[in-house]
């Protein structure tokens, strides 16, 4: 059960943090396909038209080019990260602050929060409701100053 009230970062750190899980288990998955390539057959006909290109070289080129990707998504989260949680410092609420924190920067879900801090995943939904609209506020502060 999601909460109603997020905060447009929050909510966009959270997805790119799970689009860069998925990334990397596409970039496992290229790797492993890398390893796996048949070697060249050493056919007696010649084929001008044929590739000369290795087999794996595409591979490792689809291979360099996700690492890319994922090297700026992950630099996206840091810069995204720094903002929340100078934002999250702010609030004069410690809970809130701990809510906020394992929500958005640990990316934990509602009930492992609530079993970490010994509250029920209501009261922790009901601190983050409370917390966020502080946050956003916080947020506008710290981007001010950068």
């Amino acid at each position: 059960m999601e909460t109603n009230r997020e905060s447009g970062i929050l909510d966009r750190a959270y997805s790119l943090n799970q689009r860069i899980e998925s990334d990397m288990r596409e970039l496992d998955e290229l790797k492993q396909l890398s390893r796996c390539i048949a070697s060249p057959g050493f056919e007696q006909k010649y084929d001008p038209n044929r590739s000369t290109e290795a087999p794996f070289e595409k591979a490792v080129m689809k291979i360099n080019l996700m690492e890319e990707r994922i090297n700026r998504e992950v630099d996206r989260l840091v810069d995204m990260k720094f903002a929340i949680h100078d934002a999250i410092d702010l609030l004069p609420d410690v809970k809130e602050q701990l809510v906020l924190r394992e929500r958005y920067i640990h990316f934990k879900t509602w009930k492992d929060i609530a079993k970490e801090s010994g509250y029920s995943v209501r009261w922790v939904q009901k601190l983050h409701d409370r917390a966020v609209g502080e946050f956003e506020k916080n947020l506008e502060k710290c981007t001010k100053v950068r």
